[in-house]
């Protein structure tokens, strides 16, 4: 899956796509079931701000599904930024992170090498660096290859 970058060490999982009308039909049709006292020209600004923030279809789902699931705020509304910083992440490292992360597994001459067993080389913008396999394996990050 292709990915986003988020910053020198992260990728948003969430890239391509676009942000379709029924989508957005049906996603703030949602919001409104779960928040009935939000008003309208709340809706039509957080569905500007989904479009300005490059949501996707998909990234548009599940930060509406998460502000259902985990809003507190008590008889208030939630605000467009609840919506909006929503993002999952995959951190990346460098060879030299990971040694320092993981130094004493060395020091301590174990026979388990963390960075072999739990991590792998993918393609970071044209850069080698590493994630968790697990993360390369749900979100099919692409691999690095010498060119």
């Amino acid at each position: 899956m292709p990915t986003t970058q988020t910053s020198n060490d992260e990728l948003s999982i969430y890239v391509g796509g676009q942000l379709t009308q029924d989508a957005v039909i049906k996603e703030t049709e949602k919001i409104l079931i779960a928040f009935p006292k939000i008003e309208s020209q709340m809706i039509a600004l957080l569905r500007e701000r989904f479009k300005a923030n490059k949501f996707n279809d998909e990234r548009m789902r599940d930060a509406v599904n998460f502000v259902i699931d985990n809003y507190t705020g008590w008889d208030k509304l939630p605000a467009i930024g609840d919506f909006v910083k929503f993002d999952k992440t995959v951190k990346v490292f460098t060879l030299s992170e990971l040694q320092i992360k993981h130094k004493d597994a060395y020091y301590m001459g174990a026979t388990y090498d963390p960075i072999v067993r739990e991590y792998s080389r993918i393609d970071f913008y044209g850069q080698l660096r590493y994630a968790k396999k697990e993360d390369i394996e749900r979100y099919n990050l692409k691999t690095w290859s010498k060119k």
